[in-house]
């Protein structure tokens, strides 16, 4: 058996961040209490509301 295999994959987990009028797009590492929808602030914008629109895990590929 090979115990490498049962190793945990590395992700780098991103929030993506819009504005609801979309003059505004970021992204940023996910932070614990984020979820889809949450208002995070206001957009340096325009000054609407910037909610979190998108989560996703990035691999990192592992150096040999």
């Amino acid at each position: 058996m090979n115990p490498d295999k049962y190793d945990e994959v590395p992700y780098k987990y991103i929030s993506i961040i819009k504005c609801v009028s979309n003059d505004h797009t970021a992204d940023r590492e996910f932070q614990e209490g984020d979820f889809v929808g949450k208002v995070i602030g206001e957009c340096p914008k325009c000054g609407n509301k910037l909610v979190i629109d998108a989560i996703y895990a990035q691999y990192i590929a592992r150096k040999r």
